[in-house]
């Protein structure tokens, strides 16, 4: 092989080990969806209450790649963001989502684009429910009651009638 050869050979090697790879593409895909807190317990003044859903997608390809996320209920969509999404790397997003009443919520979230790759949807569960308001029962009540007026009505009654009670004695003497 002669200079020229051998050096045209070389070229087209190096040419070929640094230009893109014809596969050279995005591949995103979601890795996790979750609810942070999963399960609640409220009151009824505790309403509305603020759930962290949070969503990690991840880029096994070459290339960044941009995909739409949307968080959805149903046919309702609570969220809507583009993501971009850097190569050989995984990417979390959180969404801030306020719930103003109890019950069980399913979410999905999907990743639409050129860039995507299965899986593109997860779904999270999301429940809410009131902590149940417990009343006291009256053998509870009627003891508290009995401590906190009857007793110092009596003391207070019995007080009064003691020293009242001295005072007319003496002046009866008096007479």
């Amino acid at each position: 092989m002669t200079g020229k050869a051998a050096a045209s050979i070389l070229f087209l090697i190096l040419a070929a080990c640094c230009t893109p790879s014809a596969c050279a593409a995005p591949a995103i895909s979601i890795n996790d969806f979750r609810a942070e807190p999963a399960y609640l317990e409220v009151d009824a003044q505790g309403l509305p209450v603020q759930i962290i859903l949070g969503l990690n997608l991840s880029n096994a390809g070459n290339v960044s790649g941009t995909v739409n996320v949307t968080i959805s209920r149903g046919d309702r969509i609570l969220f809507s963001r583009n993501v971009t999404v850097d190569p050989r790397s995984e990417l979390g997003v959180n969404f801030t989502w306020s719930v103003g009443e109890p019950g069980k919520y399913n979410l999905t979230a999907t990743i639409l684009g050129d860039a995507v790759v299965p899986p593109s949807t997860k779904a999270t569960v999301v429940s809410i429910s009131y902590v149940p308001v417990k009343t006291p029962s009256p053998w509870y009540a009627i003891p508290c009651a009995f401590l906190v007026i009857i007793i110092p009505v009596v003391a207070i009654f019995l007080g009064i009638r003691w020293l009242g009670g001295g005072g007319s004695a003496e002046r009866e003497n008096d007479d």
